[in-house]
């Protein structure tokens, strides 16, 4: 059974991350992947090519994608259609609609949606065009169920509706003694003085500056602290007001290929988000063994559970109290311990990637 994949591009992100180990982990030799992104190979195209996935790569403009897309679709001739994001979904749908395919299509919906006046113009659009055809496809898939119920409250086919979480590679994302000594020497840092990172890239929804006044606040009470962001485009920061304070505290590295290392050299991981659909930085920091401070967005509560602290999103008082609440606690290794059970226990990738392979038989069956 052949399965393409249709995606808005392949440069590292959740979504993109997501499809990889999808197919990197989906244990059935019946179904053959295919992948088309609309822009570029980015970082995965290699990557999907070495697990054995053919890959098509379109740059050109939508016009143009229009028909280059429903082409390659009369090409493969799938037996399922999977977009992914917003414009992998309406260009799935959109090559079925002329008829390029018979076959069922799926839709990926990765992101939240808490207010869409507060979405950029171009997303708004595409989410109202969704919207609008958001009955055409035979399932919508979400990665959380906040994103199941806001869409659903937004006017999207709630009969359509499946929920799989992201699911997280417990052998790559693990504990690791070495990496903690590792990027303190990078980083020069001498001691072992408690790190608190913040993971993911420079976006205004990340509320990085909520996490800069949190580390002040903390600072206060533990001098000692040292603080790390590591995502793209986070040196923008050091041109921000909101680093006014940290000093030689605060260390940024910005883009990294070592994610799964620098993660488990943390003591405490941070999500400070005002909005998200289900934040891949907790799950990896949980299974890295390293409890975590989240905003209450998203499906953070429900991926943390008992085994880090939820606050209130905005709140830097908030967020500052959770982090200095896990640093005094002196059974901090036994709830990273627990942390990473509770990932490998409900959130695996096999877990998850059994799910879509068990959606994909059922959608042939019927």
């Amino acid at each position: 059974m052949r399965v393409l994949h249709i995606i808005t591009g392949l440069d590292i992100g959740g979504a993109e991350a997501s499809l990889y180990k999808l197919i990197k982990y989906f244990d059935d030799e019946h179904f053959e992947h295919f992948v088309c992104s609309l822009s570029g190979r980015g970082a995965f195209g290699a990557k999907l090519e070495a697990l054995g996935s053919r890959v098509f790569a379109f740059s050109g403009r939508p016009l143009s994608l229009a028909w280059s897309v429903p082409r390659l679709v009369n090409r493969v001739r799938p037996d399922i259609v999977h977009g992914w994001m917003q414009r992998g979904n309406l260009a799935a749908s959109w090559s079925r609609s002329l008829g390029a395919t018979h076959a069922p299509v799926l839709w990926n919906i990765r992101q939240s949606l808490y207010d869409i006046r507060t979405e950029p113009p171009g997303t708004a659009v595409l989410i109202r065009a969704q919207k609008a055809l958001s009955r055409l496809p035979c399932r919508i898939i979400y990665n959380s169920n906040l994103s199941a119920r806001q869409h659903g409250a937004f006017g999207f086919c709630n009969r359509k509706t499946s929920v799989i979480p992201n699911g997280f590679d417990t052998d790559i994302f693990k504990p690791n003694a070495e990496a903690r000594r590792s990027l303190r020497r990078e980083i020069g840092v001498k001691g072992d003085p408690p790190l608190i990172g913040l993971i993911g890239r420079y976006h205004p929804m990340k509320d990085h500056p909520n996490f800069l006044n949190a580390a002040r606040l903390v600072r206060a009470s533990r001098p000692e602290a040292v603080f790390l962001l590591a995502g793209r485009d986070t040196s923008k920061l050091l041109q921000s007001p909101a680093v006014t304070g940290l000093g030689a505290s605060l260390k940024i590295l910005d883009e990294r290929q070592d994610i799964p290392e620098i993660t488990a050299a943390l003591d405490v991981a941070v999500l400070s988000s005002f909005t998200e659909s289900f934040p891949n930085v907790i799950g990896e920091a949980m299974a890295c063994g390293i409890p975590c401070v989240a905003t209450d967005v998203g499906d953070a509560r429900s991926i943390i559970g008992d085994t880090g602290y939820i606050v209130p999103p905005r709140d830097s008082q908030a967020l500052a109290s959770g982090m200095l609440s896990l640093l005094d606690r002196a059974d901090r290794q036994q709830m990273g311990d627990q942390a990473r059970q509770r990932i490998v226990t409900e959130f695996s990738v096999a877990t998850s990637a059994a799910m879509y392979r068990d959606l994909y038989r059922e959608v042939l069956g019927r």
